[in-house]
């Protein structure tokens, strides 16, 4: 069961966040947070939306908030995000595997919506995150055919190109048909994503007009 996460308001964020990311995780759970945020700045430096919109290099900073389960079992974790090119936060959960923690859910933020403790929008897991890219790169050494036939079906391909993706990742690497195939999938995929990161970016300038315009009053 995912733990309850208790929403932090955004204006202590803003004033209180050296203060936060200094208490807000438990010492005994210190390594499993720090393993969690790295396995979330590693999704959204994997796709290329985020990117695009956020800028490139992203970082997962300090935690605002952090709740685990009672039997360790799972971990969920609201960090600052920096290196960007707006405000923005991030809250990742993470359930407890043979092999350690393990990313499942990963949403962002803007300052608009995290002012009303709500998600911008939702990344889907890392492993798809990662696909994200490599269908816009034309890269499939080292995914299973399965894997990469899925993938491209989710971004839009055509189930001749995800076929074609499918036998690149079987020979181990890249072919001029299935690259071409795997990019324009990407491509389609980062046209479906381009509105709901478009309006991030709209609605955290309004936020900061808005902003702007309470200080002048």
């Amino acid at each position: 069961m995912r733990p309850l996460l208790k929403t932090v308001p955004l204006p202590l964020k803003l004033a209180g966040g050296l203060f936060l990311f200094a208490t807000s995780v438990p010492p005994q759970l210190k390594t499993q947070a720090a393993a969690l945020a790295q396995q979330a700045q590693q999704a959204l430096r994997a796709d290329p939306i985020v990117t695009m919109e956020l800028g490139a290099g992203v970082e997962v900073g300090g935690v605002f908030a952090s709740a685990a389960s009672d039997d360790g079992s799972g971990l969920v974790i609201n960090c600052q995000l920096s290196g960007g090119n707006v405000w923005a936060e991030c809250t990742a959960f993470g359930v407890a595997t043979e092999t350690g923690l393990e990313l499942v859910d990963l949403s962002v933020a803007n300052m608009d919506a995290a002012m009303q403790g709500q998600a911008s929008f939702t990344l889907a897991p890392t492993w798809r995150a990662s696909a994200g890219a490599d269908l816009v790169a034309g890269k499939f050494g080292g995914w299973t055919a399965e894997a990469a036939r899925e993938a491209a079906l989710e971004a839009g391909a055509s189930h001749e190109e995800a076929e074609r993706v499918a036998e690149a990742a079987l020979a181990g690497g890249d072919t001029s048909a299935a690259a071409a195939a795997g990019a324009a999938a990407g491509a389609r995929l980062a046209r479906a994503r381009a509105p709901e990161m478009s309006a991030l970016r709209r609605a955290d300038k309004a936020a900061v007009r808005r902003a702007r315009g309470s200080r002048a009053a």
